[in-house]
C-alpha cells in the first residue's frame, strides 16, 4: 500500500525535446556519448526511409520452405527463376536439375540462356531444363586447311570444357590415311563428314566408310576421299575426341565471375575459384560460355594469394585477391584486341586491404563495393589511375560489423539504392 504525498515546493517534471531534420544513420563504432546527434547508437529495427529519415523494418515473411540451404536465386527474362537449395535446382515446386553442388552458387545471362557456377559444374538454363556445359559444349575447329599426314593453318583453340575437337582437310587423290593433331583419342565415337559437289556434307560414322587407330590418332577411309569437288575448299571434317585430366575442372570447379569484354563489353564470361589454381581465371568465347579456349587465361599475382571477386570500374576488370599478396590486391586490366584477337593485358596495380568476402561485391550507382578484413570498401575511377585505394564505406558500422564471425560467407546484394550484407 503505498501513499501519495506532495513535498512542498515540488515543481511538475519538465519534458526535454531534440527534433532531427537529418538522420544520417547508425553510429556503432563510437561511444554512445560520443555519437553525433544525427546518427544512432543502435537503430535496433529501424531502418532509413527516404535519404534523412526513418521508419520502423515492419518484419518479414515466409515465401516459401525447401530441402537444404538457400544457395542462389537465378533469374532468366522471360522465365520462371531458379532456386538453388541445397544440390536441387527448382522451378516452381518441380526440381529441374538435382546434383548440384551444396554451396553458394552464381549466374549470368548470355543469349536467352542463363549460365550458373557452382564450383562443382557449368551449368546452362534455357528457361526449361538446366544441363551441364560440358555435356553440349562448342566444338571447335583446331586447324583448317590441313594435308592428310598433317600441317594447315592454325585456326582455333582446344575447348578447355569438352575434349572434342574438329579438322578440315584437303583430300588428295590417293590418300587413304588421315593424321588427327590431339593423341591418343578417348573412346568417343569419332565422326566425320565428306564435301559433296553441291556444297553438302555427307556424314559418315565410325566402322562403316572408315576405321580409328586411337593410339595413333590416325582416321583410315575404306575408299579415299579423294580432292576436293569445290576448287581450294577442305573437303574433308573430322570429329574426334581427346581428353586431359582436369582440364574440365579448371572451368566446372569455378565458384565466381563476371561478364567483361573488349572495351568493357559484357559479352564474355571470366571465371575464378578454382581450389586448385586459385590465382587463374579463364575467359569465354565471344558471346559463348560453352567456350573454353585452352590459351584464354590469365595469372594475376603469386600462387598462393586467391582471386576473390571482381569489379568493373571505369571500363576496366578490377581482380580482387587476399591479403596473402600484401602487394598485389587489385589487379586492373583492360579489353583490347591484338592481331585481331581478344587480350586483357594488366594496366595497373593497386595497393590496399584484401578481399575476404567472395559474395561481397555489389554496386552502388557505378562505385563497386567489397567486404575487407576492414570493413567494406569501395574503388572509385580516380583510384585506378593511382597506386592504392582508401575508400572506406563502413566506419560508423564496424563497430559491430567487424566483430562478427564468419565474415568470408557474407552475402551481399544491392536493393533499390541500399547494399545489404
Amino acid at each position: 500500500m503505498f501513499k501519495q504525498t506532495n513535498m512542498p515546493g515540488a515543481s511538475a517534471p519538465t519534458l526535454s525535446q531534440v527534433k532531427i531534420d537529418t538522420f544520417l544513420g547508425a553510429d556503432l563504432t563510437n561511444s554512445p556519448a560520443n555519437a553525433d546527434e544525427n546518427r544512432s547508437p543502435d537503430c535496433e529495427n529501424m531502418i532509413r526511409d527516404v535519404p534523412g529519415k526513418v521508419r520502423k523494418r515492419m518484419g518479414w515473411q515466409v515465401k516459401r520452405t525447401l530441402d537444404g540451404r538457400i544457395n542462389g536465386y537465378h533469374a532468366l527474362m522471360g522465365h520462371d527463376p531458379l532456386v538453388h537449395a541445397g544440390t536441387k535446382l527448382y522451378k516452381g515446386d518441380s526440381v529441374v536439375y538435382s546434383d548440384a553442388n551444396d554451396a553458394r552458387s552464381r549466374s549470368w545471362e548470355f543469349g536467352e540462356k542463363l549460365y550458373i557456377a557452382d564450383g562443382k559444374a557449368l551449368l546452362c538454363y534455357d528457361g526449361t531444363a538446366v544441363t551441364r556445359v560440358d555435356a553440349d559444349a562448342y566444338i571447335p575447329t583446331l586447324t583448317i586447311a590441313r594435308a592428310p599426314n598433317g600441317g594447315g593453318e592454325e585456326y582455333e583453340n582446344a575447348n578447355l570444357i569438352c575434349p572434342k575437337y574438329r579438322e578440315q582437310f584437303l583430300g588428295t587423290e590417293n590418300d587413304k590415311v588421315y593424321q588427327m593433331s590431339l593423341v591418343p583419342l578417348d573412346s568417343t565415337p569419332v565422326e566425320a563428314e565428306l564435301l559433296q559437289a553441291d556444297g553438302s556434307w555427307k556424314p559418315m560414322a565410325e566402322n562403316s566408310g572408315f576405321t580409328v587407330n586411337r593410339t595413333a590418332g590416325t582416321v583410315t577411309f575404306t575408299t579415299a576421299p579423294g580432292v576436293s569437288p569445290v576448287a581450294g575448299q577442305d573437303n574433308v571434317k573430322i570429329t574426334a575426341s581427346h581428353t586431359v585430366e582436369g582440364y574440365a575442372d579448371r572451368i566446372n570447379k569455378c565458384r565466381i565471375g563476371i561478364q567483361f569484354g573488349v572495351n568493357g563489353a559484357t559479352d564474355r564470361l571470366f571465371l575464378s575459384g578454382s581450389p586448385q589454381l586459385i590465382n587463374y581465371d579463364w575467359y569465354s568465347g565471344l558471346n559463348d560460355p560453352t567456350y573454353w579456349g585452352d590459351q584464354a587465361y590469365s595469372v594475376l599475382g603469386q600462387s598462393d594469394s586467391a582471386i576473390v571477386g571482381y569489379s568493373i570500374v571505369n571500363a576496366r576488370l578490377a581482380a580482387h585477391k587476399d591479403s596473402t599478396d600484401s602487394d598485389r590486391n587489385v589487379i586492373v586490366r583492360e579489353g583490347t584486341l591484338v592481331d585481331n584477337k581478344p587480350a586483357f593485358p594488366i594496366v595497373n596495380i593497386l595497393q590496399g586491404e584484401g578481399a575476404i568476402g567472395p559474395y561481397s561485391f555489389g554496386y552502388l550507382g557505378t562505385e563497386p563495393l567489397f567486404l575487407t578484413k576492414l570493413g567494406v570498401y569501395a574503388i572509385t575511377a580516380q583510384d585506378i589511375t593511382g597506386e592504392k585505394y582508401s575508400q572506406s564505406r563502413s566506419f560508423f558500422l564496424n563497430g559491430k560489423l567487424l566483430e562478427e564471425n564468419g565474415l568470408e560467407e557474407a552475402f551481399a546484394l544491392v536493393y533499390k539504392d541500399m547494399y545489404w550484407l
